[in-house]
């Protein structure tokens, strides 16, 4: 069985924050305060997602 894919609404749902924000995370842009950053992070975590890894953006 394959698990159903994760989406970015997902992960900003239990964050509790918008798409745009979680993609900005994901993306390292500016304009994210870090408890929000954190909050993004601990969600993804939480649902299992692994982290953006900083060298896969070249």
């Amino acid at each position: 069985m394959i698990p159903p894919r994760m989406r970015l609404a997902d992960i900003a749902e239990i964050a509790g924050v918008s798409t745009a924000t979680v993609s900005r995370v994901f993306n390292s842009k500016p304009g994210v305060a870090e408890a929000t950053r954190a909050s993004v992070l601990a969600a993804m975590e939480t649902l299992g997602y692994p982290r953006p890894h900083p060298s896969a953006r070249v």
